[in-house]
């Protein structure tokens, strides 16, 4: 229907046969090989533009996950065909600005901004645009083990522009006190503690559906009548052949202290002979995400 109304329209455009991810991969003609159709429209010095009319949250060049799947077969109206990738270019971004200030009984008070970009957007929309304010808070205020106050989502229906969420916060779980020193991690809840790569080795691509870059900004104030005695270095890494990067870099003066920290991967999916490669990138992630600030009383 919807190649139908563009072609009405007056635009070149054409159905492309897909096998969702949960079909498979088709290697050879199958009647079974297609399950799901998108459409595309070429715009003449522009390219081809893509788009899936079954999927509420998404938009021109933005398929859903289901529909990324390797290649697609386009079918013109002279019965014409061809392969296109579908795969994405685009990274699904998530940023986060976290302003903390530190009691002197340890005591967090916070300031969450976190912003969610292209495909990162749809799956924000897809996860939480159905579940209540109430029952969402709840289920943040256990996981991150907080207090949420003045919790606002912005542009959570306006399809294409990124969605943000702001909320101000506290908990008195976040800093382990010892003697006269604070100790705390920097990232507080946004830190990655654990890897996902378990195994020793793997036989199948690594697949993020398309590339990925997270953005975490810190700010910290520490109170009065306290130093900042050590806190993480900074530090950078990268993956052969470009394949993803990790940036920490560290700001101190006087009682604030700014932290950055960016992950990158820079493709939709990465060759299972690189899997060692990537493990060991993610497992210094997380060793440089578990570093803690100590502060100590002067």
């Amino acid at each position: 229907m919807l190649v139908s109304m563009l072609r009405y329209a007056g635009l070149d455009a054409n159905p492309v046969l897909v096998s969702s991810r949960n079909n498979g991969v088709p290697l050879s003609p199958t009647s079974q090989g297609f399950n799901y159709v998108i459409c595309t429209v070429e715009i003449p010095n522009k390219g081809t533009l893509v788009m899936d009319a079954t999927e509420p949250y998404s938009s021109i060049n933005e398929l859903p996950p289901r529909a990324i799947n390797w290649n697609g077969r386009i079918v013109k109206e002279d019965g014409f065909s061809s392969w296109i990738q579908l795969n994405s270019d685009r990274y699904q971004m998530q940023e986060y600005n976290l302003s903390l200030k530190i009691s002197d009984e340890g005591k967090i008070n916070g300031f969450s901004r976190s912003r969610y970009f292209n495909l990162a957007a749809m799956n924000y929309r897809k996860t939480y645009n159905h579940i209540s304010e109430e029952d969402l808070l709840e289920k943040m205020e256990s996981k991150y083990n907080i207090e949420i106050d003045n919790f606002k989502i912005t542009d959570k229906y306006k399809i294409g522009k990124p969605v943000a969420q702001t909320m101000k916060f506290q908990t008195e779980d976040a800093v382990e006190i010892i003697g006269q020193k604070m100790y705390l991690n920097p990232l507080l809840f946004l830190a990655k503690t654990k890897s996902p790569f378990k195994l020793k080795e793997r036989k199948y691509p690594i697949d993020f559906i398309a590339p990925q870059k997270n953005i975490f900004k810190v700010t910290i104030e520490i109170p009065e009548g306290y130093i900042v005695e050590s806190f993480p270095k900074n530090d950078s890494f990268e993956m052969v052949d470009q394949l993803g990067s990790y940036k920490f870099k560290v700001i101190s003066s006087d009682r604030k202290i700014k932290f950055s920290s960016i992950m990158s991967f820079n493709k939709g999916k990465i060759a299972a002979n690189y899997y060692s490669v990537l493990k060991q990138f993610y497992d210094e992630i997380v060793k440089k995400q578990s570093e803690k600030i100590v502060i100590i009383k002067k």
